[in-house]
């Protein structure tokens, strides 16, 4: 099983922080972060907490086990950048995310591997028109 030290590097490393800088958040030097990270010394929990408080994913560093509220380095980019953005751009991103996908009020819907699809036809279907697209017509 990874140390603690290990899981901190893994951590600082998710959130692309230097030493230094990761070292701020929980209120040690970086000297202090590399006994850390090297398992020369064991983090407090005040330093702990301070990490929890900056989106650091302490339930990890301590157990090994993640917490799924804690969101990826892409993730938190994202949110990041939605709450900078302007209303317009919003409600863009929203569209953007939510297209295609079948609306949750459908009447119809079946899961199909974990992802619900609408819109799907179930038994026969009779097509009264002749028109064909797509095809090519010899001449």
């Amino acid at each position: 099983m990874e140390s603690i030290g290990e899981r901190l590097r893994a951590e600082r490393k998710r959130l692309a922080l230097s030493l230094k800088a990761f070292g701020a958040l929980g209120g040690v030097s970086e000297k202090t972060m590399v006994l850390y990270e090297k398992g020369e010394r064991t983090p407090d929990v005040g330093f702990l907490a301070n990490l929890s408080e900056s989106g650091v994913d302490a339930l990890f560093v301590v157990t090994g086990r993640p917490d799924a509220s804690v969101l990826s380095a892409d993730e938190v980019d994202l949110v990041r950048r939605y709450r900078d953005a302007p209303d317009v751009v919003k409600a863009a991103a929203i569209a953007a995310l939510t297209a295609g996908a079948a609306p949750s009020s459908s009447k119809y819907q079946m899961n199909f591997g974990g992802a619900t699809i609408g819109n799907q036809t179930v038994g026969d279907v009779k097509i009264k028109s002749r028109k064909v697209v797509g095809v090519d017509k010899k001449k």
